[in-house]
């Protein structure tokens, strides 16, 4: 399969993606991480990286970036 250029995907390419994300993603983390535990964690912590986390800053004032314990649980979902 060839992989598409930038300027061939399209806006509703990039929507179809997103709405199966989270079941790729749980695919993806099921042949990756064995253990049920680390596994659920792994899914909590995406979960507040695209959801939760984009909504708190939303609601904050332009002048407010992360606070201590956002960017420590931002730092430990990257590893």
């Amino acid at each position: 399969m060839e992989m598409p250029t930038p300027d061939t995907i399209t806006e509703e390419v990039v929507s179809r993606c997103l709405l199966i994300y989270k079941q790729i993603l749980e695919a993806v983390y099921a042949t990756k991480l064995k253990d049920t535990k680390r596994r659920a964690k792994a899914l909590e912590d995406d979960d507040w990286r695209y959801e939760q986390l984009p909504r708190s800053i939303k609601g904050r004032g332009p002048l407010h970036g992360l606070d201590k314990n956002e960017l420590e649980r931002l730092v430990q979902w990257k590893m």
